[in-house]
């Protein structure tokens, strides 16, 4: 039986990569109003004192999926980025902002190929709502 040493598993090519599709939330109201500079995002909206995106990646992190990609609106990119940098070490986690105001469709597969350069294994998409499996 053949081990792979830590530094051989993170230069080989992922056999999944977690796709995670988080919108504006416009349905929510005044859960995701602007609070100071930046809205809140959809992504970090408590569930049981939790951020809702904080389920999806430790769903990834239990399953060991290490890459993943979240697809967010522009404004929502920093805060994202704080909360990931500071509680998921573990994850290869790369955000992408896409312009849901500027696209012509907003759908899961016109998402999809827009990011499609971007996939580099086989795509597992995470969609919130996570709160059906709550």
């Amino acid at each position: 039986m053949d081990i792979l040493s830590q530094q051989q598993r993170s230069r080989a090519k992922p056999e999944f990569q977690a796709i995670i599709l988080s919108g504006l939330g416009t349905r929510l109201g005044p859960l995701i109003e602007s609070h100071g500079d930046d809205p809140t995002p959809k992504a970090l909206l408590p569930i049981n004192n939790k951020p809702m995106v904080s389920y999806c990646l430790s769903w990834l992190e239990e399953a060991d999926i290490r890459e993943a990609l979240i697809v967010c609106p522009p404004k929502h990119v920093s805060g994202l980025t704080d909360h990931i940098q500071a509680t998921s070490p573990i994850l290869n986690v790369e955000i992408h902002a896409y312009d849901s105001e500027s696209e012509e469709s907003t759908s899961t597969v016109a998402i999809l190929k827009k990011i499609s350069s971007r996939i580099q294994a086989g795509p597992i998409k995470l969609q919130f709502p996570v709160l059906k499996r709550l």
